[in-house]
């Protein structure tokens, strides 16, 4: 596997956690919220799981299923990578 396989695996995972996380938060189930975001529960498993990267349509419906604007979003991900970054003593 290659520095960037690892680097974009780490990536998936941390947008998987802040979905994870958002939905924790918002004390809704997985089904609960594939229904609200139009997914499929395979579908929302798969994405919350880091198992498949949502397209950009789907970010939005994921967003406005957990009632949270995109810029949380973004601000939580960036938020964990950072934190990913400064434990790892990357720039």
């Amino acid at each position: 596997m290659s520095h960037y396989d690892d680097s974009s695996n780490n990536v998936k995972n941390m947008f998987a956690n802040v979905i994870l996380q958002f939905r924790l938060e918002k004390g809704l189930s997985q089904l609960q919220a594939a229904q609200l975001s139009g997914l499929s529960l395979k579908k929302w498993i798969s994405i919350e799981n880091g198992e498949q990267w949502p397209q950009f349509h789907t970010i939005k419906n994921i967003c406005k299923a957990l009632n949270i604007s995109q810029k949380d979003f973004s601000y939580r991900l960036a938020s964990f990578i950072n934190s990913f970054c400064e434990q790892n003593s990357l720039p």
